[in-house]
């Protein structure tokens, strides 16, 4: 948001966490199941607020959004109902267009806890040393944690415009953070 903000006008913008959140063990659905069972847990913070408190201060907030709610079933048996109401077409799990969303929201999607570098494939294939999602459409926001190498290390996956890129790689307190591999 540092580097977005110039572009998008006064100071009070309002920025957008959205992360998507396994719902499984709100619905009872066994977490082996395949499908996407998912909630959105959403933080709302003035973009002054976001760049103006410490990485830990912003991220409890973050931490905040992610604590269980007892409406999270509900609103996954409503959004259920809805799907088993609507007719059965091509377009039904068709993606809307992301590439127009507001600059101001970030979607974020994490992996980080899942434990892939403990697969075994045997033979020569063994235990991969890491693991990075498939390639997929990028649009300006989009955020993924990979799941953690053995080492701990953790990938990230953000898309951005390449100015916003090219100010954040200069960016000296960012790069103590972590480190450019694209």
């Amino acid at each position: 948001m540092r580097y977005r903000r110039h572009r998008y006008g006064p100071d009070e913008l309002m920025s957008k966490l959205e992360r998507q959140v396994n719902a499984r063990k709100h619905v009872g659905v066994p977490h082996a199941y395949m499908g996407n069972v998912v909630s959105k847990a959403q933080t709302v913070l003035s973009v002054t607020n976001v760049v103006s408190k410490s990485v830990g201060e912003t991220a409890s907030h973050f931490r905040r959004s992610l604590q269980p709610e007892p409406s999270t079933e509900r609103r996954m048996r409503e959004t259920a109902a809805k799907l088993g109401r609507k007719p059965k077409t091509a377009d039904l799990f068709s993606a809307p267009d992301r590439g127009h969303l507001p600059a101001n929201v970030i979607k974020l999607s994490s992996w980080a806890q899942e434990k892939c570098c403990e697969l075994n494939f045997g033979g020569q294939l063994g235990s991969p040393d890491a693991v990075r999602r498939p390639s997929f459409e990028a649009w300006e926001g989009l955020a993924y944690l990979m799941p953690k190498a053995r080492d701990g290390e953790l990938a990230v996956s953000l898309c951005l415009r390449g100015d916003d890129v090219t100010k954040l790689r200069s960016d000296e307190y960012f790069s103590s953070f972590a480190e450019f591999i694209g």
